[in-house]
């Protein structure tokens, strides 16, 4: 599976139970990335992604995945087990977090093998690394 999440600059991604921020730019991108492959997600991810209908909603988005899959992973990640890549997106600012993305990814077995900047419509620059199974 193809992990996806959002990250601030202290790897921060929930704030008392909502995302810290979002942006249409990134949706778009995930749609991109995720053409022609499966794309999970939870019902509170899937709503910011409204009238795209190629979502496929599960409660446990990693029980559900399987290789090639791509899962859009907002809450707590227990494990990177069975994760053959990361997209992580950094919205470069600092926001209030009590949930955090608790993987060095390069600790993890994981090396970076591609990153883009993206001009978003909420931030002036998101960086989208990609990171891979060594």
């Amino acid at each position: 599976m193809r992990v996806i999440v959002c990250v601030d600059d202290n790897n921060g991604m929930l704030f008392n139970k909502r995302r810290q921020s979002r942006d249409s730019v990134v949706n778009r991108k995930i749609k991109e990335l995720a053409e022609g492959k499966r794309l999970l997600m939870s019902a509170y991810s899937a709503k910011m992604f409204g009238g795209f209908d190629k979502i496929e909603v599960e409660s446990d988005i990693f029980d559900a995945a399987s290789n090639g899959d791509f899962c859009f992973a907002e809450e707590k990640i227990e494990t990177l087990e069975g994760v053959e890549a990361l997209y992580v997106f950094c919205w470069n600012r600092s926001y209030p977090a009590d949930v955090y993305f608790q993987f060095k990814p390069e600790n993890e077995g994981f090396c970076a093998v591609f990153e883009e900047e993206l001009e978003g419509s909420s931030h002036e620059k998101i960086t989208l690394t990609v990171f891979e199974r060594k």
